[in-house]
């Protein structure tokens, strides 16, 4: 319908008037390409679904669909955590309609925001940009003092809300009011014995529930609906009350988009039109492990011959080393002057060579930060002194290089605002990191941009904090795409927002304790790749072991034993890479290699890893052509059996495997939780599950023999089970470790 019209609202009456009609009390529906907007007598708003009853976004029953506040906002970052302190001034929670102009594809509804000590104009429109997705951009008046807008959504208590990037716990976050801020995820998050001793220790280190690396302000519910924000700026979903949810943003408009789509793996695909997709990994993965090492050159070859001896299939080499390390207080740290440390790597070059003549790819570390080492030692260039010289470093408010603590040091941030200054890095990593052969990088951090600082663009550090992380993505890939090798070549990134998928070849999950618990170990990991496979992040997998050992001087608080190595070897087997870390203090912690028996079940385990690769490919190509992930959280494909939503524990690895591992110590079996199905057991082809209802049973799980099933019937499982045997694996039979006690 086109043309103008003009209501009022007041009190739940909409008032008409259209040219010299009088006033009536009406409703008002209005096309949006395939969708309709709906203004009802009760003052509410909704989107529809031409084709029959779906609704897409509705207002709740009470209250205007929009409001707006003035707010005082204090970000306080300590290690890169942050805490958000506010002092409201104002709450417009009104939305008196003042016009309704419907220029189809587009229905504009102007009015003002009233009540709680403020009254300013506020424009709403809502625009169909195809037949799965409607946009919603709510603007305040230049000239008002309000900072913050609300946009409010029905729901129903018993709806789950799943997304908002990558969060560790819970998975659904109904009933929570969740930041999405970009920052440190925090050591221990939450844990009610961790987290207050770290507290004490390093306070604004231990993080909470809601701290991660990788937030997105997007979601996807179990009824099927699905909204995100374009905005930067930090966003608060507040979904508290059982039937609304209020999304504020803080600023002066609000850009979103509501999904429509069959199934949650609709949403996803729609989603990941806009984020990206993630592209395939490069063929050199499959071939097994990504091995992590430090140390210096006789160490990695000497682990290169162990390697070998136990016939551990190794994909690469992961030397985090290689621009040299110093001990800290948080043990051995590195120098962030991305420059070769040619006193522990003299003949670098050849043993790149080497290994990659051994079909064995080496991949580094870098970051965006850089320290002064004039004090340090002697190296070839000091990268911090260079950027400085050249203005290439975010800046404090007075002008000056902003230095940013990290343990008993402090270093700059490269100014991504800067043109010139992600010219120079690139050129550094291209001068120093590609040329020497090597295949990638852990490309770390992103989080951590003073919401106080001055950029180079002069825009307002605030809203970039949690674009810096997609800024310093793009960089790293701007380098492999320059140098032809997008394909061959991988960074992993940790740190991202909304437009991270597209960009980044592989995430990893930050730094999880060595331990087993739900807040920020093993249990954590588990729901990190569930929570961001619903918003794209469809290439993930976390350190096997985790990386974050908690000691204070001489008294150990947590480290890594055989039992949670062995188990997170199992399983991260069945995710996108496997790939090990030695974690943050690696002599206190059980490796790989500590004994005979870690180091075959290593590669025990890293065979199955290989075994995969035909399935795991299919599962690539579903990531880069329609978003969807290779981890899956089992409504995804079971959405009519409620009872799988609070599954947190296990996992479908594409369609056909469900994977259960054991996430407790002392265990050997696990209570598995079986979708819908017939399951067929990959060690001893036993049948489990029914195919018209959920059931759970208990599987022995001994070391080596993690509870994976597939679908009964699934070609994709007889494949697996065919290039075990071929492997050497002996499903279906008594394997060497069958009989075995956990290790400790």
């Amino acid at each position: 319908m086109a043309g103008r019209w003009f209501f009022w609202i007041g009190l739940g009456v909409l008032a008409c008037r259209s040219g010299d009609d009088p006033m009536a009390v009406t409703t008002g529906t209005f096309p949006l390409g395939t969708f309709s907007l709906t203004i009802n007598a009760d003052s509410t708003a909704r989107l529809a679904v031409t084709e029959g009853d779906n609704t897409v976004w509705e207002s709740p029953a009470a209250g205007s669909f929009v409001g707006a506040a003035e707010v005082e906002t204090e970000f306080i970052e300590q290690a890169a955590s942050v805490t958000i302190e506010e002092n409201q001034i104002s709450d417009c929670r009104n939305f008196d309609v003042t016009s309704i102009d419907a220029q189809h594809p587009t229905v504009t509804v102007a009015g003002r925001v009233t009540g709680g000590g403020c009254d300013a104009a506020l424009t709403v429109t809502f625009t169909a940009l195809d037949e799965r997705q409607v946009a919603i951009s709510a603007v305040l008046d230049d000239e008002t003092s309000l900072n913050r807008i609300r946009l409010r959504t029905a729901s129903r208590a018993e709806e789950s809300f799943y997304g908002f990037g990558e969060q560790y716990s819970p998975l659904d976050q109904k009933g929570r009011r969740l930041p999405i801020v970009v920052q440190e995820q925090g050591i221990g998050r939450g844990d009610p014995i961790v987290t207050p001793v770290v507290e004490q220790i390093a306070p604004g280190t231990g993080g909470s529930e809601f701290s991660t690396n990788a937030p997105m302000p997007h979601y996807i519910t179990s009824d099927l609906h699905s909204m995100f924000l374009e905005n930067d700026e930090v966003a608060i979903f507040d979904m508290t009350a059982d039937e609304v949810v209020e999304t504020e943003v803080l600023a002066r408009r609000l850009d979103a988009r509501v999904l429509h789509g069959d199934s949650a793996l609709d949403l996803i695909e729609t989603f990941t039109e806009y984020s990206g997709r993630m592209e395939p990994l490069p063929n050199w993965v499959d071939q097994g492990a990504i091995v992590w090492h430090r140390g210096g050159e006789k160490q990695i070859r000497g682990f290169i011959d162990r390697l070998a001896e136990f016939d551990v299939p190794v994909a690469a080499m992961w030397i985090e080393d290689w621009v040299g390390d110093r001990e800290t207080i948080l043990g051995r740290q590195l120098f962030w002057n991305w420059i070769l440390a040619e006193d522990i790597y003299p003949t670098w070059t050849d043993l790149v060579a080497d290994l990659r003549k051994d079909g064995i790819r080496v991949l580094t570390y870098v970051n965006p930060f850089l320290i002064d080492v004039s004090t340090l030692g002697n190296f070839r260039r000091n990268l911090f002194a260079e950027a400085e010289a050249a203005g290439y470093l975010v800046a404090n408010e007075e002008g000056e290089t902003l230095l940013i603590p990290n343990s008993d040091f402090s270093a700059a941030i490269v100014d991504l605002t800067n043109p010139d200054a992600r010219e120079w890095f690139k050129g550094v990593m291209r001068d120093e990191v590609l040329s020497t052969g090597t295949s990638g990088w852990m490309c770390d951090f992103g989080e951590a941009l003073p919401f106080e600082s001055a950029l180079f663009s002069g825009d307002d550090p605030v809203a970039w904090h949690n674009r810096y992380p997609v800024e310093w993505a793009k960089l790293n890939r701007e380098v492999l795409e320059e140098e032809g090798l997008i394909g061959d070549a991988l960074f992993f990134a940790r740190a991202a927002y909304t437009e991270s998928p597209g960009l980044v070849p592989l995430f990893w999950e930050g730094d999880q304790n060595v331990t087993w618990d739900e807040f920020d170990g093993i249990k954590s990991a588990v729901v990190g790749l569930l929570s961001g496979g619903y918003s794209g992040m469809s290439l993930n997998h976390s350190d096997i072991g985790g990386f974050t050992t908690l000691l204070q001087g001489n008294l150990v608080l947590a480290a890594r034993n055989d039992e949670l190595l062995s188990r997170w070897m199992e399983a991260n087997a069945f995710t996108a890479v496997y790939r090990t870390h030695g974690g943050s203090n690696a002599a206190a912690n059980s490796q790989w290699h500590t004994n005979d028996e870690l180091t075959e079940l290593f590669g025990r385990m890293a065979k199955v890893y290989r075994a995969l690769t035909p399935y795991r490919r299919t599962l690539f190509t579903e990531a880069s052509e329609r978003g969807w992930p290779v981890v899956r959280h089992l409504p995804l494909h079971y959405p009519d059996a409620p009872e799988l939503r609070d599954v947190t524990t296990e996992w479908l690895l594409g369609s056909e495997f469900l994977v259960a591992p054991v996430l407790d110590p002392g265990q050997l079996g696990v209570n598995v939780t079986f979708p819908p199905d017939r399951w067929v057991h990959v060690w001893t082809g036993d049948v489990y599950g029914s195919a018209d209802a959920v059931s759970t049973e208990r599987v022995d799980a001994p070391i080596g023999e993690p509870a994976v099933f597939y679908r009964e019937g699934s070609a994709a499982g007889a494949d697996f089970v065919a290039a075990l045997q071929a492997e050497g694996l002996q499903p279906w039979a008594a394997t060497w470790l069958r009989r075995r006690e956990c290790p400790r």
